[in-house]
């Protein structure tokens, strides 16, 4: 026997939707590693905001005083180069997170040092919350 809590839940608010998404890259020639490289780099520079700076004397590069935004990315789920309306759409999104792990199955190197396997993880979190409206009318 033991007392009820009588524990009742009170609706707050709307969750932001997250997404995430892994992908494993493989390459097997110089250019490709390059081009994964170049991929990663693009992301990690499109997590981070822009610095708003002013100029104050004896700093090189300004004095940063805020964020610009950064840049929202449009999702579509694909398949045979058509949007899958299986799946939820997604709103404009920021990047939240990116991960990276070099070698995550084996520690062997291409001759010249390159990582023979690269695994990138990606977070993803709309802009806004949806309302009902928006799953019964839009498909989000």
């Amino acid at each position: 026997v033991t007392t009820n809590p009588n524990t009742r839940s009170l609706f707050k608010s709307v969750a932001l939707r997250e997404f995430a998404f892994q992908f494993k890259f493989i390459p097997i020639s110089e250019q490709e590693h390059d081009h994964v490289i170049k991929i990663i780099n693009f992301f990690r520079t499109e997590l981070y905001p822009e610095d708003i700076t002013v100029d104050v004397g004896g700093v090189e590069d300004g004095a940063s005083v805020g964020y610009r935004f950064p840049n929202r990315f449009a999702i579509r789920i694909l398949y045979d180069e058509k949007e899958n309306f299986n799946t939820p759409r997604i709103l404009p999104c920021y990047l939240r997170d990116v991960t990276t792990t070099y070698n995550p199955s084996n520690q062997a190197m291409h001759a010249d040092g390159r990582f023979s396997e690269i695994d990138m993880s990606l977070s993803f979190t709309e802009t806004r919350t949806l309302s009902k409206k928006d799953v019964i009318e839009k498909g989000h």
